[in-house]
């Protein structure tokens, strides 16, 4: 049997508690304090459907301009392109961390273990819903441009290249007629990211233009605000040389998760800074799971760590992506 002074360490709400400061680090899009990049709905099935908008409402091949009132007559009625109706199922995946008999033994050594399997889990689930979420987002995401057409990679080899120009382009590409999604958001790879960096710490521009138009990145962060655009980020699964532009304050992109009673809190408590003061904050559980068991042979105890999630572009239109050209 597992000590009394170790259950405490083991209960669910401990383990979110601990998990969710780092996991919430890595949750580029999910994070609530991301910015609105995603619908995020609740669901009690594995199986759901979502209705799909293929066209804008400029681009709809439906589309026509309203008619005059004929005199004694109602308005006609027109048509337009109805949404698809596209199902899609939620997975769960998951993984189980062990903390040997031996360990235990040792409720300090034990501690420091749990603790580590929390930072470990909390890590490796970020990785895996952002992982995840960059690959559903940009194999629906749509891939045409006419602006954007860089004229070198990033790697300024020849000194031609130019990231602010060719992120400027990108987000024309986005601009279409009728619609509020804006370039605002551009997600790249970690290489392309720091290709970026030298740019603006390099280029050739009086302040007041590096202030107010390039801006002025800092090596601590895994984003540059560019006051031209908006903020670049580095983010994990992205490849190299590819580009995803998004909206942050207009969802394109739908988000469903299953929460699991039996191992699921619909919230999460976690210690956070606020105005300077060290306070219990809550946020909702967006499908991540929790539980631990003892193996009734080895002794061993074995944590569960998984998340139950689907991750759907609703608008295609609202989410621009390029896979290769920085």
């Amino acid at each position: 049997m597992v000590s009394g002074t170790l259950k405490p360490y083991l209960r669910r709400d401990v383990a979110m508690m601990a998990m969710y400061p780092l996991l919430n680090s890595k949750l580029t899009w999910l994070s609530p304090e991301a910015g609105n990049f995603v619908k995020r709905i609740e669901v009690d099935t594995d199986a759901i459907t979502y209705l799909k908008q293929s066209y804008t409402h400029s681009t709809d091949p439906k589309k026509e301009t309203a008619p005059e009132r004929v005199a004694g007559a109602g308005f006609p009625e027109i048509d337009r392109t109805r949404m698809t109706d596209v199902p899609a199922v939620l997975d769960e995946k998951g993984f189980m961390l062990r903390i040997p008999k031996k360990v235990l033994k040792d409720s300090r050594k034990a501690k420091v273990e749990i603790q580590e399997n929390y930072e470990y889990a909390a890590f490796l689930l970020g990785e895996t819903v952002n992982n995840n979420m960059y690959t559903e987002i940009t194999g629906q995401a749509n891939t045409t441009t006419s602006r954007f057409s860089p004229s070198e990679t990033w790697d300024n080899s020849n000194g031609g290249a130019k990231p602010i120009l060719d992120l400027v382009h990108l987000a024309q590409d986005m601009d279409l007629a009728n619609q509020p999604f804006t370039g605002n958001s551009f997600f790249i790879e970690q290489v392309n990211f720091w290709e970026i960096n030298d740019y603006l710490l390099t280029v050739d521009v009086d302040s007041w233009k590096q202030q107010n138009l390039y801006g002025q990145p800092t090596v601590t962060d895994d984003y540059i605000d560019i006051p031209k655009l908006g903020r670049v980020y580095k983010t994990t699964g992205a490849l190299h040389g590819s580009v995803l532009g998004m909206d942050k304050n207009n969802p394109a992109v739908e988000y469903y998760y299953r929460l699991d009673p039996e191992k699921s809190n619909p919230t999460i408590q976690y210690q956070a800074k606020v105005n300077g003061q060290e306070r219990t904050v809550s946020t909702d559980n967006f499908g991540f799971h929790y539980r631990w068991f003892q193996d009734p042979y080895s002794e061993d105890i074995l944590q569960e760590f998984s998340a139950d999630f689907v991750c759907v572009v609703k608008k295609p239109y609202g989410v621009k992506y390029a896979s290769v050209g920085i």
